[in-house]
């Protein structure tokens, strides 16, 4: 999500088994989107989803 709102990252992630990871600059994702295009719009409903879902936990806890 900081990859897309350029916040500081705000999760880890612990592999429980062997993994390869690759780091990816924001930079390097706004070039991807670019050559695929609809890889913007996956992006935009994943955060849309997850926004949502964060309201909806946010209107919870002051209940």
């Amino acid at each position: 999500m900081s990859l897309l709102v350029g916040g500081p990252r705000s999760a880890s992630v612990f592999a429980t088994a062997d993994t390869e990871v690759l780091r990816l600059k924001s930079s390097d994702l706004f070039d991807v989107i670019k050559q695929y295009p609809h890889i913007e719009n996956a992006l935009e409903q994943f955060y849309d989803k997850r926004s949502k879902a964060t309201r909806q936990k946010m209107k919870e806890v002051r209940k």
